[in-house]
């Protein structure tokens, strides 16, 4: 609507214009690590990297509509052992406009041997602990969600001590997931045994070796991909 002076004000443009505008504005494509459970301040910190971004401070109307346009175009990333984050804390509404995550479960300095051979390793249940709060707030399968990757690095030689883990059980609940690629940074001879394991849930999966490509990785590695929303939407259909 215009003002007393005639001119125009932004939220004359219907909410359509102005997505378009935010749309323009904002970063697309673009893979930022969460290092805040405030979901506000993570894409204010993100929006410091681009330009002309200086109109998400102007009112907070403007800034949770440039979120809701900021959110869905990008991809975030969580590092465990590491992240300074409680997901449960965020914002849920912008949480829910989250459709691309990774995970990057770091494994690699964990000594195996005792836990191999059943004892408790404290170190190796914190990190599988935190790896599960992280899932169980991304688990909800209303939600239809694009993409999930977690890569693992471990110095581990077999899926088998992997598949102990808590948070491979977590991992059966990502169902609503258009995509979920789960990478391991060491080939493994026994790789498909994570398919097997999660099929029931997740339904069938394929293994790719060397593949994606990803940089600054010079050890040999494997991934298995699941389509779990697919999966779960052919299930149905077989028994409707």
């Amino acid at each position: 609507m215009a003002t007393d002076r005639g001119t125009m004000t932004f939220f004359a443009f219907p909410r359509e214009i102005r997505d378009l505008i935010y749309t323009y504005l904002i970063p697309n494509e673009k893979t930022y690590s969460i290092t805040s459970a405030n979901a506000v301040a993570n894409a204010k910190a993100f929006a410091t990297s681009a330009p002309d971004l200086g109109i998400i401070n102007t009112s907070k109307v403007v800034q949770y509509e440039m979120l809701e346009a900021f959110y869905p175009n990008n991809t975030f990333r969580i590092s465990c052992p590491g992240a300074d984050t409680s997901p449960q804390s965020m914002d849920q509404e912008l949480l829910a406009l989250m459709t691309r995550f990774e995970i990057y479960i770091d494994l690699g300095h964990i000594h195996w041997d005792r836990f191999r051979v059943g004892c408790h390793d404290l170190e190796i249940h914190s990190i599988s602990e935190q790896v599960c709060e992280v899932l169980r707030v991304w688990n909800d399968h209303s939600i239809k969600r694009e993409s999930c990757q977690i890569t693992i690095s471990d110095n581990n030689g077999f899926i088998s001590a992997l598949l102990r883990l808590p948070f491979f059980d977590a991992i059966k609940t990502l169902i609503g997931f258009e995509t979920l690629l789960i990478i391991v940074l060491k080939d493994k001879p026994d790789l498909r045994k994570i398919g097997t394991f999660l099929a029931a849930s997740l339904g069938p999966s394929t293994v790719h070796y060397e593949w994606p490509l990803l940089d600054n990785v010079e050890c040999d590695y494997g991934s298995i991909k699941f389509h779990p929303r697919k999966s779960r939407s052919d299930k149905d259909r077989k028994m409707a």
